[in-house]
């Protein structure tokens, strides 16, 4: 409205002036209307606290479809961020940290995660870590998720039944993910579920990974806390497993460490026992017999 009011304003004095000036006010007329008829671009919204950011998510078109973040932000485990049914928003990192729990996508949404600080500044990072009980890092059951730009995004499900990036307990199939740009991603599901795809017994759904994007699996915590687990202490009194018998070198070190009495024990290595001496009864009667006259 104020460029139409600057138009009619020019096209005002252009009227009552003469010679140069009425040209150069009709330039300026030209210019005006111009500008007035291109598409404005659209600018995000700074956010720089949680209020204002799960707003956003809640009501995207409230905010022209475009946030960026003006602070860090980290929420922990004290919520999550839910995007409307059927609603599409960008979220611009711009070089900060966000922690949340989780990062819900309604059906029908589409959620584009990016980060437009130039190289060679520290691009911004999202981390969603669910503790919960059939919880996705980021949930894209029935929806879109699109990690672009510089963004770095780490996701980590705790619970068995759910992916990192895709499917949950209530939605197992996965959506539509697309890793683009120079995007980084990080993802980890639990032990029965993708890292990014579908939950536990769910579809893989559409991934797509192109561009100088890079995605790594990230440390299971239900995995690593299965692998931790020790079999419980045997009850006192309970039979315990026998040891192991000793290799076959320390027994031939033990039987040369015996020498001689050793080697006499073993049948395969003693000599022959003699024969037992004749009594002395048969000595003397073979003693007392007369020798044989010569032939």
């Amino acid at each position: 409205m104020r460029k139409r009011r600057e138009i009619v304003r020019l096209l005002w004095a252009m009227r009552n002036s003469t010679g140069p000036s009425r040209a150069v006010l009709a330039a300026a007329v030209v210019v005006a209307a111009t500008w007035t008829l291109l598409p404005q671009p659209a600018f995000a919204t700074d956010v720089g606290d949680w209020v204002a950011l799960s707003g956003a998510f809640a009501n995207p078109a409230g905010v022209g479809g475009q946030v960026e973040l003006g602070a860090d932000l980290v929420q922990g485990a004290a919520a999550d961020l839910r995007l409307a049914d059927g609603a599409a928003l960008t979220l611009d990192l711009n070089g900060h940290r966000l922690d949340t729990v989780a990062v819900v996508l309604g059906a029908g949404s589409t959620l584009t995660l990016t980060d437009t600080t130039p190289a060679p500044a520290t691009p911004g990072v999202l981390t969603a870590a669910s503790p919960r009980l059939g919880g996705a890092g980021i949930a894209v059951g029935g929806a879109t998720l699109v990690v672009q730009g510089r963004a770095v995004v780490s996701a980590t499900a705790r619970d068995n039944e759910a992916a990192g990036i895709g499917g949950d307990k209530n939605h197992r199939e996965n959506g539509t993910v697309t890793i683009t740009g120079d995007a980084r991603v990080s993802a980890a599901g639990g032990q029965f579920s993708a890292g990014i795809g579908g939950g536990d017994r769910g579809g893989g759904g559409s991934v797509t990974i192109s561009g100088n994007a890079t995605v790594t699996p990230g440390p299971s915590t239900a995995r690593a806390s299965a692998a931790a687990t020790t079999a419980p202490a045997a009850p006192p009194g309970s039979p315990t497993t026998p040891p192991s018998p000793p290799p076959a070198t320390a027994g031939r070190a033990s039987v040369a460490a015996t020498g001689a009495a050793t080697a006499a024990r073993s049948p395969s290595t003693a000599p022959p026992p003699s024969p037992p001496p004749a009594p002395a009864a048969a000595r003397a009667s073979a003693a007392a017999r007369p020798a044989s006259p010569p032939r």
